[in-house]
């Protein structure tokens, strides 16, 4: 029967006792100290590791072991001199491993940190549940917040009218007379303006619902457009055209001077309007727009592409009641700093001429077209539409004669005359088709509008027939008394715009 542990370390501690024991007499073989071989130090290790694991487990104590000498085949071999004789060599190995003391898995103290790992672990994923929880709680509160403003914005500007006509007067010169008179007090609020206009013996009073006076700032101006483009980006069908005669300052109100894509305090509504709609987007959050913008020429009743320096001529079609222009360009805008940059190309390719009224007069009716689609939080799908129309101004005819000119002044001459007959027909147009749609609403029936008659009448008819369209007229007049009896007539047209209903 094999011997247990307890057997052997008594065994082996009466043979050290015996070894010790000053009673027994020495041999003569024995005085001398005799060295205990390899064999027998790696049993005694053996024995003396057997028995600390057997103390430790009686006493309850983790189960640890200490360091072996590693079991050497062949002790006398040069292999065996070569290895260290290193107390942290397993005798299960060969490798040489640190030793480490073997952990208990019935570990008490053990046990309790896992459970305070688990216990912190279960709260941080509770923690994080309920923030997700709010968070979508926040975005829903957002989406329903911003349907409600959506809808009290609308009520607003319906209440203001489905279109909304304003004057602007550009400054006099210096040492001249002025024909038009703003009332001394009422100027600037938000009601209903006259503004008289006399001429000798002729005097005539024409209302608006907003006028600007000749020290009104861009940013004013832009303060009352603003709602328009706001209206836009929520989704509606809008129009904003600027009207006059040439060199009245409507180009100056739209752009500003000279715009190269700079914004400044000079700078009109079409940069102001660029910021502007990031700003809002970038608001909003919830909604995911895509923005794109395109520039269409009208000039000599042809349509050209702003976008492309092709001088091809574009078609314009009707489709499903609805008018396309086959191909123009639009191009897709992520920042208010890439829409500057496209805007101030188009602009440098728009045709501008030195006439007799003005040194750098529009040509051309240039049409900024901004298209906005975005997808809320709900899915809900947002398409709204901003035109921004800068219409070429009317002129009377060149007094001066041929006589004593050049062949290059008389070809200029004659271009801007041929220039100057298209814009005043599509005005014409224009004009017409404002009087159809007051006869309209007066007598409740009448004869369809003549839309088709131009090509800038047959783009506004979207803007104009569509039953949720907001359309903003901004009428642009000089008031000096040698433009007089333009002035009048731009007067005329836009006081008599703001009673149709489109």
């Amino acid at each position: 029967m094999a011997e247990g542990p307890k057997e052997a370390g008594e065994k082996l501690q009466n043979v050290d006792l015996k070894r010790k024991c000053p009673d027994s007499s020495p041999t003569q073989s024995e005085k001398k100290p005799k060295l205990e071989s390899p064999k027998v130090q790696r049993l005694i290790s053996k024995l003396s590791t057997v028995r600390e694991v057997w103390k430790q487990e009686k006493a309850g104590q983790p189960r640890t072991r200490s360091a072996w000498l590693p079991t050497i085949e062949n002790e006398g071999s040069a292999q065996a001199a070569s290895l260290p004789a290193s107390p942290h060599l397993s005798p299960l190995k060969d490798s040489q491993l640190p030793r480490k003391p073997l952990a208990c898995l019935e570990c008490p103290v053990k046990d309790t940190q896992i459970q305070t790992i688990l216990q912190r672990i279960e709260d941080v994923s509770a923690t994080l549940s309920e923030r997700d929880v709010r968070i979508r709680q926040l975005k829903d509160t957002i989406t329903q917040a911003e349907e409600y403003r959506r809808y009290l914005h609308s009520q607003v500007v319906e209440l203001k009218g489905p279109i909304r006509v304003m004057c602007r007067l550009k400054p006099l010169d210096s040492g001249a007379s002025s024909c038009v008179y703003l009332p001394e007090i009422g100027l600037g609020e938000r009601c209903a303006h006259s503004v008289a206009w006399g001429s000798g013996t002729h005097k005539s009073t024409y209302l608006f619902d907003r006028v600007f006076g000749a020290q009104a700032s861009q940013e004013e101006v832009f303060e009352e457009v603003k709602a328009y483009v706001q209206s836009a980006i929520d989704g509606d069908q809008v129009c904003l055209f600027t009207y006059g005669q040439t060199g009245s300052g409507k180009t100056y109100t739209l752009e500003g001077p000279s715009f190269t894509g700079a914004v400044s305090s000079q700078s009109g509504i079409v940069p102001r309007t660029a910021i502007y709609l990031f700003e809002e987007i970038s608001r909003q959050g919830g909604v995911d727009y895509s923005v794109h913008v395109s520039c269409l020429e009208i000039y000599n009743e042809a349509l050209y592409d702003l976008f492309t320096d092709s001088n091809a001529k574009l078609s314009i079609k009707t489709v499903r009641n609805k008018v396309l222009i086959d191909p123009l360009t639009c191009v897709p805008v992520a920042s208010s700093s890439a829409l500057l940059t496209a805007l101030a190309s188009a602009i440098q390719r728009r045709s501008t001429r030195d006439t007799h009224l003005n040194v750098s007069s529009s040509r051309s009716h240039c049409l900024y077209s901004f298209t906005f689609q975005g997808t809320n939080a709900s899915g809900q799908t947002i398409a709204g539409k901003l035109n921004i129309i800068d219409l070429a101004g009317s002129e009377r005819a060149n007094v001066d004669t041929l006589e004593g000119k050049s062949l290059r002044e008389v070809a200029d001459m004659k271009a801007v005359q041929s220039e100057a007959k298209f814009i005043n027909i599509s005005l014409s147009c224009l004009r017409r088709v404002v009087s159809s749609l007051i006869a309209i609403r007066a007598r409740g029936s009448g004869l369809l509008p003549p839309f088709r008659e131009s090509k800038l009448t047959r783009i506004l008819q979207d803007s104009l027939l569509a039953p949720a369209a907001k359309v903003l007229v901004i009428v642009n007049v000089c008031s000096g008394t040698e433009t007089a009896a333009e002035t009048r007539e731009s007067l005329k047209f836009g006081s008599d715009a703001q009673f149709c209903q489109f």
